[in-house]
């Protein structure tokens, strides 16, 4: 049997990620740490700029650091 193309990940995730936005990254996003959490994914009113993960806050060193090494340390 075949393994799956790497491709075939990358379409099946760009297709959920363009069928319904917020819900793709909200789901991201719930695979980091969030020293605040933030109240909705995006704000996209008219005639402003978009922003997302209102009110959150996230800390990149402690993602791409801390949290990494703890995962690949334990058994």
């Amino acid at each position: 049997m075949a393994a799956a193309s790497p491709a075939a990940g990358f379409d099946a995730a760009y297709a959920a990620s363009m069928e319904d936005p917020v819900a793709f990254w909200e789901k991201a996003a719930s695979g980091i740490h969030w020293e605040r959490p933030f109240s909705r994914v995006l704000s996209n009113e008219p005639g402003k700029y978009y922003s997302w993960y209102d009110g959150g806050l996230t800390n990149a060193s402690y993602n791409a650091l801390v949290r990494e090494a703890g995962q690949r340390a334990a058994p």
